[in-house]
Order: structure tokens, then C-alpha cells, then sequence
């Protein structure tokens, strides 16, 4: 994925690998490094993984290098040595862990024992600044697209609600995309408001309305079949989503519907207040926090802000009720009819992109935070105001790591949408500035992020083209 932001540990050694930094002590009695690096724990605020390198026998230079945001005039080492041995920069005594440089420039490290001496060279360099290679492209009218990550491939796929009314499932083998045009007993489907989601035997299920707007479902074997044909009637066109609760049932919501499937049965699930749970709003978006399963949606009260209802398996609770962000003037910021992304990060808060119209003043996107402890919700860093009035594209991924990002679209004087991703910056509470993507307009767009870090977004622009984008 990424060059300096993978949570894996990015470092390099003259003729050595990556290690833990932790290796066998030798008492030849001849002084020697090895291992150094720096751990995110001895620099909080700069570092968010650990980049740590043994030392070769041989090795007079480390090289290290650390991510392009890190702020290398100022770092604390983590090294290892004989406990029979010391460490001196210009004769000044070294400690692990406490003594910092700065590492703008190399710095040399004597290490000692007796009256022997070894030196070593501490080079460390940035990463270069992120930027968007293309994977592939595929040429398909597109309506709609809903991305996930196949859990069998790590790779990203995506439902697809084609201009020709019809339903695509896209795949990536990482090396180029293809398109199934999806059929069931000889016909191929259609539909629209498309949801997507892996089964924990790795198997996708797409969740759309039909011809008659009716929520159905249906997953892929050896072939597509129904899991659920018109499970609700007549829903509005505003989205559907769908998701695992903890006990391994499939849950499909829609507006103002939850069904789940127990076994082979449908059922309307006892819920919040009433003999059967409602949602009471649109544009339905589902996440895994913890042990439970959380749908975050758009309010149908006057409000239009954000509700999320949790789902243990036993039983429905309210997390938020009609949520909006408040306004310079006091009052709210009503959230934008059109999709927005959500996403948990590794401690269970729930993070929502949004767009909200605020003041007049054309639409606020913006990234809201869910605090799964105290169950409030701010705001994470500052806000992208657009300046034009109209719907937007948004979306919000996280690593395990906890690298957060944020797609968002910025609309020109004629309604054309070009589409940027940033990325949190931790140590400063700020968004960076976005990447753009795209030269050309788009009309849809989503991403993911797999297993491993690696970042992927879909856009599709006004010629239909699927792009798949990774962030390196």
C-alpha cells in the first residue's frame, strides 16, 4: 500500500531485514550495536507504529526511514547493546529511550567498551508524500456502487447499479477488474439502492430494491440465489445496507425497515419502543463496534440529523437520536439528503463523513466521531466547506492501525464533482490536505480498506469508466 503509513514497521539496515529490535546479547567483549529505531511509545504525538532495524556485524551506517508526516528535528532512540557496553554522541552519554537528537542530519553513535570503540551512522530519511497510483479500469455505465473487501482475496469489490437498470458484481484479482452481470434462473437482475457485505464463510451478499421497489437479497455460491426475495414492499429509493449481527444473522435494512433472517425466516425483530423496530429515517449505513451491530442513518425528523440504533442480538438500543451538528449561529447544521460512509476505529467509535448545509453558505463536509464510552459525538478536525449547494459524495475508512481517511467530492460553479481524499493527522488534530484523484468529474464513488492497510477507492466518471485507485 503505502509507503510510509502501512502499520507494518518500514525500515532499512545494510544488509539486514526488519526486526523487532530485539535481539541476542553477544559478550565477545568487542563493543557493538544491535538493533536501533524508534518506538511510538518514546514518541507520542510524532510516531504511530514502531520502525525498528538490527544491526549487521559489519554495519558503520543504520538507515531508517520513517513516514513523510513525522517530524524528524526532534526524535528519541530505542537501542540495543551489551550491558557491558555505553553509548556516546559527541561524548555526551546515550540512554535508551530518553536521550533524544535531532535527525534532520546524520548523527554518529560511539559505542564503547573499555577502550574499544565502535561507531555508527544514523541516517533517516522521510518517506516521499503519499500519492494515487491507478490499478484499473473497466468500462461500465454506473448509477450506483457499493465497495467492500472480498475476505477471501483482500481485494476490493463492489455491487454495481449499471445506467442500464441492470445489477453488476465487479471484482479485482489485482491485476485488472471484471464485471458479472448478474442473472438468476436465466434473467438477469435488476435493481437499484444497492448494500454489499462478506458472510464469515466469505460469501457476498447484495441487498437492492427491484423493479417494484422492494427490498430484496441475494448472495453468490457457484451461482446468485435469493436469501430474501421482497422482503419489504414498496421502500423508498434511499439506500439499503445489510450486515452480520453477532450471532451470525443477516440483517437488511432499508428506509424505515430492519428485517432479519433466522435460519431460513424473515422476521421483524422486537425493538426500541415500539412492538417492532423502525429506523424512522433513510440512506442506512452498517458497522461491526465491538459485539454488536450498529446502523447509523439519516433522521426523517424535522431535524435531518443522524440516528444510530445498536443491535446485541437480543436487543435494540438508541445511541444517538436525530443528531446534528450545531452552527456558528447557534443553530443546526441539518445533514444533506445522499449517502454518507461510516466506519469504527480499533476502540469501537463510530466515524461518519457527512455533508451538511449550513448557514446558507453551501455544504460543511465533515467528519463526526461517535465516542463509544461517553456516547457523545464531536467533530474530528476541521471541516471542508464547499461553497455550492447540492448533493455530495462522502465516505470515511479506517485501518486497523488507525489510519483515518476521508473521501469527499469538491463541486465546481457548474455542479461537476472532483473528488479528494485526506488523511487525519493525530499529532496535530487536522486533516491533511486532500489528494485529488481524478482530472475529470465524477458521478460516484466509494472506498475501503483492507486487512493489511492498503487503501482503494472506486470512482466512476462522466464516461462510465470504473476506476480503482490505491493510495502508495
Amino acid at each position: 500500500m503505502k509507503k510510509s503509513i502501512l502499520p507494518i514497521l518500514v525500515a532499512l539496515a545494510l544488509a539486514s531485514g526488519l526486526s523487532s529490535c530485539k535481539k541476542t546479547i553477544d559478550n565477545s567483549g568487542d563493543p557493538e550495536l544491535y538493533s536501533f529505531g524508534f518506538y511510538q511509545a518514546y514518541n507520542e504525538g510524532n510516531l504511530y507504529n514502531d520502525y525498528c532495524v538490527d544491526v549487521g556485524e559489519n554495519d558503520s551506517i543504520v538507515r531508517i526511514e520513517l513516514p513523510y508526516k513525522a517530524d524528524i528535528t526532534f526524535l528519541v532512540p530505542s537501542f540495543e547493546m551489551s550491558e557491558d557496553d555505553s553509548a556516546y554522541v559527541n561524548d555526551t552519554y546515550q540512554k535508551t529511550n530518553k536521550s533524544g537528537h535531532d535527525f534532520s542530519s546524520p548523527v554518529v553513535y560511539a559505542v564503547r567498551d573499555g577502550t574499544n570503540y565502535a561507531y555508527y551512522t544514523v541516517v533517516v530519511t522521510k518517506a516521499d508524500p503519499l500519492s494515487w497510483s491507478t490499478s484499473a479500469t473497466f468500462p461500465l455505465g454506473v448509477s450506483e456502487i457499493k465497495a467492500a473487501i472480498d475476505t477471501l482475496t483482500g481485494y476490493p469489490v463492489a455491487a454495481i447499479s449499471g445506467t442500464d437498470g441492470y445489477l453488476y458484481y465487479l471484482t479485482y484479482d489485482g491485476t485488472a477488474l471484471s464485471a458479472e452481470k448478474i442473472t438468476m434462473d436465466g434473467s438477469a437482475v435488476k435493481g437499484t439502492d444497492v448494500g454489499l457485505a462478506f458472510s464469515r464463510t466469505a460469501l457476498p451478499y447484495i441487498s437492492y430494491l427491484d423493479e417494484d421497489s422492494d427490498l430484496c437479497v441475494i448472495y453468490k455460491t457457484t451461482g446468485w440465489q435469493y436469501a430474501g426475495r421482497k422482503i419489504d414492499r414498496d421502500c423508498e429509493h434511499t439506500g439499503s445496507a445489510l450486515g452480520f449481527t453477532p450471532d451470525n444473522k443477516l440483517a437488511v435494512f432499508a428506509s424505515d425497515s430492519v428485517s432479519i433472517c433466522d435460519v431460513t425466516t424473515w422476521q421483524k425483530p422486537h425493538g426500541v419502543g415500539n412492538p417492532y423496530f423502525s429506523l424512522h429515517g433513510v440512506y442506512p449505513n452498517i458497522v461491526k463496534a465491538g459485539s454488536g451491530l450498529d446502523v447509523v442513518y439519516r433522521s426523517s425528523e424535522s431535524n435531518g440529523g443522524i440516528s444510530i440504533c445498536r443491535y446485541t442480538g437480543f436487543e435494540w438500543s438508541v445511541l444517538a437520536d436525530d443528531f446534528c451538528q450545531p452552527n456558528s449561529a447557534g443553530g443546526n447544521s441539518t445533514m444533506q439528503v445522499g449517502t454518507f460512509g461510516i466506519d469504527t476505529d480499533p476502540s469501537g467509535d463510530i466515524l461518519m463523513a457527512v455533508n451538511n448545509d449550513c448557514e446558507g453558505t453551501g455544504l460543511r463536509q465533515r467528519v463526526l466521531v461517535y465516542d463509544n464510552v461517553t456516547g457523545s459525538i464531536t467533530q474530528l478536525g476541521g471541516y471542508v466547506d464547499e461553497g455550492f449547494d447540492g448533493n455530495s459524495i462522502s465516505d470515511i475508512a479506517v485501518s486497523y492501525s488507525n489510519d483515518i481517511y476521508h473521501l469527499y467530492t469538491i463541486r465546481n460553479a457548474v455542479g461537476e464533482l472532483y473528488p479528494y481524499v485526506s488523511e487525519y493527522d493525530k499529532a496535530d488534530g487536522v486533516w491533511s490536505d486532500g489528494l485529488s484523484m481524478n482530472s475529470q468529474p465524477i458521478v460516484a464513488a466509494d472506498m475501503v480498506v483492507n486487512d493489511d492497510g492498503q487503501l482503494y477507492v472506486f470512482t466512476v466518471g462522466r464516461d462510465h469508466n470504473v476506476v480503482l485507485s490505491a493510495l502508495e
